[in-house]
């Protein structure tokens, strides 16, 4: 297998020696494919209406959400100062950590 490989090599700086054009890889063409043709909007799909009981739904929990105060501060569990690093904050020793 170690033969295979400098001769590969061989190959491809002769080929780029001899002037001869490299192609372009793939990806570029792909990737530039996929960019226009969310540019250009030709396949998106058309839109669908929402129902009168779902739009309500939607807009009053909309509504809700300007219902509570946004707090100061969200709080936190990390402890800053020491620099010691402990392994048990208050929320993860206490089991009520949101996962």
């Amino acid at each position: 297998m170690a033969l295979v490989v400098p001769a590969a090599h061989a190959q491809g700086t002769d080929v780029q020696a001899s002037g001869a054009p490299v192609p372009d890889s793939e990806v570029g063409h792909a990737t530039q494919a996929w960019l226009e043709l969310q540019r250009s909007n030709t396949q998106a799909a058309p839109a669908l209406p929402m129902l009168g009981a779902e739009a309500g739904y939607a807009y009053r929990r909309y509504m809700k959400s300007f219902d509570t105060e946004i707090p100061a501060s969200f709080g936190s569990t990390i402890q800053t100062g020491s620099g010691q690093g402990s392994a048990g904050g208050s929320a993860s020793s206490s089991g009520s950590g949101a996962y």
